[in-house]
């Protein structure tokens, strides 16, 4: 969301949205900021990166967002992807499992962590 906010021109409006899909809760972040440029769409989740922006010394940032974000979905055993256009904004997207999906992760890790004891 501080990137969409970030990335976005004054007066622009970036949006929140939750839906529930397969099971699965899907976060919804779309801006109206520039887009990602196509040849950083690869690099995105890596740590350091960032795109070459004419404002990115405005801007500021370490590159690090993105790349810990998905790490704290993945281990919580969801996804993040995003889909850009250059010009047109951006949607990034994060599906989670629903919280009675959440819950069942939790009694398993638990059970296993009790078995190897």
């Amino acid at each position: 969301m501080s990137n969409a906010v970030k990335f976005s021109p004054s007066g622009s409006t970036v949006r929140i949205r939750i839906a529930q899909r397969a099971g699965r809760a899907r976060i919804y972040v779309s801006d109206e900021g520039p887009g990602i440029p196509q040849e950083f769409h690869t690099r995105i989740f890596t740590k350091f990166e960032r795109a070459n922006f004419s404002d990115n010394q405005k801007v500021g940032g370490t590159g690090l967002g993105l790349s810990i974000t998905k790490a704290i979905i993945e281990h919580l055993n969801g996804e993040i992807d995003f889909r850009s256009t250059e010009g047109g904004g951006t949607i990034f997207f994060v599906d989670l499992p629903s919280f009675p999906a959440m819950h069942q992760l939790a009694a398993e890790r638990d059970s296993r962590k009790l078995a190897s004891a």
